[in-house]
């Protein structure tokens, strides 16, 4: 498992989400059984809440909870576009604790939530510096193509962190299948490192300053 050590030191001020230790277990402001819970959905301390879940979840990763009214349209996305709860992840390719979450816990997440419609995911690009191999890497796991293929690529590069370089970039894309000329063209593609400097103004403005991070949006 690559070193989980978050890719920088610095704590987030931003308040994080607690873990619920107990979901199910009535509160002060909780309903008692026999009660009809009317809170929306999102506030309500049940194992089938998708948000409680993925909050337990993530209990041992930095998570930065920002009341949204919506979600930028940036990124891969893969979910429902309808799903109630919507995250953005910040991920910077090099980030050890990123390849954790990225191998550990999205396909848990993903098995349960992204297949039933509860939960849309957003990848953001967000290199915590802008040189190499971070700027290609980054940009080759969007020329991959849709979603799965976008996942995938990035499963490659965390699953071989310590070695992943921008001399890997045509093994792996050689390794997933994908269109070699098609994929190089859009790698040439210089508008992607716009892109991602969008991604890391975007995130600077978040006050994110670590990664993997999350943006939350309920309906």
């Amino acid at each position: 498992m690559p070193d989980p050590t978050p890719s920088t030191s610095p704590t987030p001020t931003a308040t994080p989400i607690e873990e619920d230790p107990s979901p199910d277990r009535p509160t002060e402001e909780d309903p008692s059984p026999d009660q009809e819970d009317n809170r929306p959905s999102h506030q309500k301390r049940s194992k089938n809440n998708p948000l409680f879940e993925l909050n337990s979840a993530m209990a041992n990763v930095d998570v930065l909870a920002l009341a949204k009214a919506s979600v930028a349209n940036q990124g891969i996305r893969l979910g429902s576009a309808d799903a109630p709860v919507k995250v953005e992840v910040f991920h910077d390719l090099k980030c050890g604790m990123c390849g954790y979450w990225f191998q550990d816990i999205l396909p848990k997440l993903r098995a349960v939530y992204v297949v039933k419609g509860d939960i849309q995911f957003s990848f953001i690009d967000d290199p915590l510096i802008m040189r190499e191999p971070g700027i290609t890497l980054a940009s080759a796991t969007f020329c991959a193509g849709d979603p799965n293929k976008y996942l995938a690529y990035a499963h490659k590069i965390y699953a071989d962190m310590k070695t992943s370089d921008t001399s890997k970039v045509d093994q792996y894309t050689k390794d997933l299948n994908l269109n070699l000329p098609i994929f190089k063209k859009c790698l040439a593609d210089k508008g992607k490192i716009n892109q991602l400097n969008a991604n890391v103004k975007r995130a600077s403005e978040e006050n994110i300053n670590g990664t993997p991070m999350f943006l939350l949006m309920v309906n």
